[in-house]
């Protein structure tokens, strides 16, 4: 497994997280064309929770650490844990 670390350039660290609108693509590339394998979302950015499930591969695993206040709802499509067969995990 090789570490792969995509972020916006020029992002200070307080403002809120912009990706790329290839960054799926980036990461795909980045890794075989499969995702990644572990995906930990620490933005804490509601948004970022969606985002973050599109890029795991399918049996992956997805770390949610970045929403540890309530700064709103996100939608996701839960099927695509299901289906993809995600390990989603909260601390």
């Amino acid at each position: 497994m090789s570490a792969v670390r995509l972020l916006p350039e020029g992002r200070r660290r307080d403002s809120p997280p912009r990706c790329a609108p290839n960054i799926l693509r980036e990461v795909r590339a980045a890794t075989g064309g499969d995702g990644a394998d572990l995906v930990i979302e620490c933005a804490g950015v509601p948004a970022a929770v969606g985002q973050g499930l599109t890029l795991t591969r399918r049996g992956g695993s997805y770390l949610i650490i970045g929403q540890y206040t309530d700064a709103g709802d996100t939608l996701i499509n839960p099927h695509q844990i299901v289906h993809r067969q995600l390990d989603v995990v909260g601390s």
